[in-house]
């Protein structure tokens, strides 16, 4: 009797994948890509973590280091430097340093991910249930928010899901060694990002998969030695010059990772909300795991069978494990994106979906008739809509609230051209972003070279200052969201 887990994906595929008709659908997801992502990319100032990630990338640019990151004038040894090298090459193609080229890669990672899952699953999901995921995959509120900004996670679930997807596409359409590769290439990009989390989750739906369908022992398939091989390689071209320039210092990054996971940042109140926090950051889509468990329909193929048994295993897993860690946050639950997508649009695929459901799903997008390629593109278009609202009525009042562009603003004005300007440790204030040149980095204030007028400081270093320079002047002050007051210093005020 034949494996019914080896009949050839053509056969639940769409019988036809017309090139033209899988353009037509490709340039879909630009345009609803486009409509989302693209408005008002650069116009609010840097928020969140965006000046750790983006002042590394300057600095290399301007000292040429593209080893050890730094913010500050310090070297920044918590994560990898994949981050700062994508905002360094955005500014160096495109010439221009502004929020709109330094949020460019995020954006393009979220099309190209996009892209990946509808372009790699056309053939073996079927082209409905590829353009669904696809279009699931960028429409959710947690990609939506950090996809916008030069944020690690989206990068990092971007990198996981294309992982996922390559290896995905070489299990059902057996093509071992080309997808194992460039699953490998991904998961580098990944851990050059943020570490090795992410393998969790991509070993989840490998193991989950696997195990369903019965072929555990295609785990030590030579293409995913190759890949491990490759992997590691690329790790290692900045791992090892990495480690010699800093004596070692890769352990900070192992030590903010154990930390997440012995308890030492656990905070209840938070850890109770990981779970609903996470949940909703996969909303509207996440309404669906409500028919996740749906039987599958009769006539489906044995290989569809095994992957839906393997993705609900392996998005329910890895979304708990990283969930319920003690330290964990909700943003860290991202990588599981792609799995889930998947998941959901081969359920309504195959699964005995309640009529009731699509009803309601219609009634949302705009009524009439369709099945999942038009619903998903009307919830596509939906959500650029949205995007187009809060473009034009929130974004104008956000902007209003500046705090870095005006301080920027401010002692770029009050600095004549030529002076430099010297801040004592500033830590990664975005204000630098928003200054002109020159500017340096001080460590301590006894530091400051003779010739300095023009001082930037805040908490103890502020006070050294005062406490060298008695008759300094202050010419500007800010306070950041955080209550801490910056103050911009003439320290030589009779001098003409």
């Amino acid at each position: 009797m034949p494996d019914p887990t080896s009949i050839h994906p053509e056969r639940f595929a769409e019988p036809s994948l017309r090139p033209l008709a899988l353009l037509r659908s490709a340039l879909l997801v630009i345009a609803i890509w486009a409509g989302i992502y693209l408005p008002t990319l650069g116009t609010l100032e840097l928020k969140g973590e965006e000046g750790r990630r983006i002042l590394p990338g300057q600095t290399m640019l301007r000292n040429g280091d593209w080893i050890v990151p730094q913010v500050g004038g310090e070297p920044y040894l918590r994560k990898p430097p994949m981050i700062n090298w994508l905002a360094a090459i955005s500014f160096k193609i495109t010439g221009v340093e502004n929020e709109w080229t330094a949020r460019l890669p995020s954006v393009l990672g979220v099309l190209g991910l996009a892209l990946a899952v509808f372009l790699a699953g056309a053939r073996w999901m079927g082209h409905p249930a590829a353009f669904g995921a696809a279009i699931f995959a960028m429409t959710n509120l947690a990609m939506i928010d950090k996809g916008r900004l030069l944020e690690i996670d989206p990068l990092y679930s971007a990198a996981t899901g294309l992982a996922i997807v390559a290896w995905l596409r070489g299990w059902m359409l057996d093509q071992p060694w080309i997808t194992w590769i460039a699953a490998g290439i991904t998961l580098a990009f990944g851990y050059l990002l943020k570490g090795p989390v992410h393998l969790l989750f991509f070993y989840a739906v490998v193991f989950a998969v696997l195990w369903k369908a019965g072929q555990l022992r295609k785990i030590f398939h030579p293409a995913h030695v190759v890949a491990i091989l490759v992997a590691a390689g690329l790790v290692a071209l900045w791992w090892v010059p990495y480690q010699a320039r800093t004596g070692g210092a890769g352990g900070a990054m192992i030590h903010q990772l154990t930390d997440r996971i012995d308890g030492s940042d656990f905070d209840l109140t938070g850890w109770l909300l990981n779970i609903p926090r996470g949940l909703a950051n996969l909303l509207p889509w996440s309404v669906f795991l409500l028919v996740g468990w749906v039987p599958l329909r009769p006539e489906t193929p044995g290989k569809p069978r095994a992957l839906v048994a393997g993705l609900r295993w392996a998005v329910v897993g890895s979304f708990l494990v990283v969930s319920l860690a003690p330290g964990s946050l909700p943003r860290y639950t991202m990588p599981v994106t792609v799995p889930f997508v998947v998941l959901i649009a081969l359920i309504l695929q195959w699964g005995i979906v309640p009529e009731r459901l699509w009803k309601t799903w219609r009634g949302v997008t705009g009524g009439g008739v369709g099945g999942l390629k038009v619903l998903a593109q009307r919830s596509g278009f939906l959500v650029v809509v949205l995007i187009g609202i809060y473009s034009l009525a929130i974004v104008p009042q956000l902007k209003k609230r500046s705090l870095w562009r005006a301080a920027g603003k401010k002692i770029n004005a009050a600095i004549p051209a030529g002076e430099t300007l010297y801040a004592v440790d500033p830590g990664s204030q975005p204000i630098f972003f928003y200054l002109t040149d020159p500017y340096q980095f001080i460590d301590k204030a006894s530091e400051l070279p003779a010739q300095a007028r023009y001082v930037l400081a805040r908490g103890k270093p502020l006070a050294n200052v005062r406490k060298l320079w008695p008759a300094a002047r202050e010419l500007f002050a800010y306070t950041d969201r955080g209550d801490k007051t910056t103050v911009l210093l003439d320290v030589k005020p009779n001098r003409k």
